[in-house]
């Protein structure tokens, strides 16, 4: 799960965090989270984590369980393990082999450039 660059905010495991989250280049979360998360740059959800809260970032990679209203401007991957429940709006969505999606699905397209909406999943029908 590489973004190209690292994260400049990091809640790590075992610690926990209640509020507004907002950031800049990018955050990292393995703890727990409750609120809400805004931010310009990619979201990483690490596999011990577990949030809830409304978010609205560029990009989000997730491997832990987020509950809540998501909505990402660029593109959302979903690895094996992690689990997304409550809605989720974005314009390209990737769910890869034992990942779980139980969400309201609104995709739209991202920029003039980007004419559609693209689901990709993994695995065997």
């Amino acid at each position: 799960m590489s973004t190209g660059a690292e994260p400049t905010c990091v809640i790590g495991e075992g610690a926990s965090f209640e509020g507004l989250l907002s950031f800049r280049e990018g955050a990292r979360i393995d703890g727990t989270l409750k609120g809400r998360v805004v931010g310009e740059g990619t979201l990483i959800v690490g596999p011990e984590a577990r949030i809830e809260a409304d978010i609205r970032v560029a990009r989000l990679l997730v491997s832990g369980v987020i509950e809540g209203q998501i909505e990402v401007l660029d593109r959302v991957e979903l690895h094996a393990g992690s689990w997304l429940r409550g809605s989720l709006r974005a314009p390209r969505i990737q769910v890869d082999d034992g990942a779980r999606l139980e969400a309201r699905v609104r995709m739209r397209a991202g920029s003039p450039r980007a004419p559609g909406a693209v689901l990709s999943a993994s695995g065997a029908p």
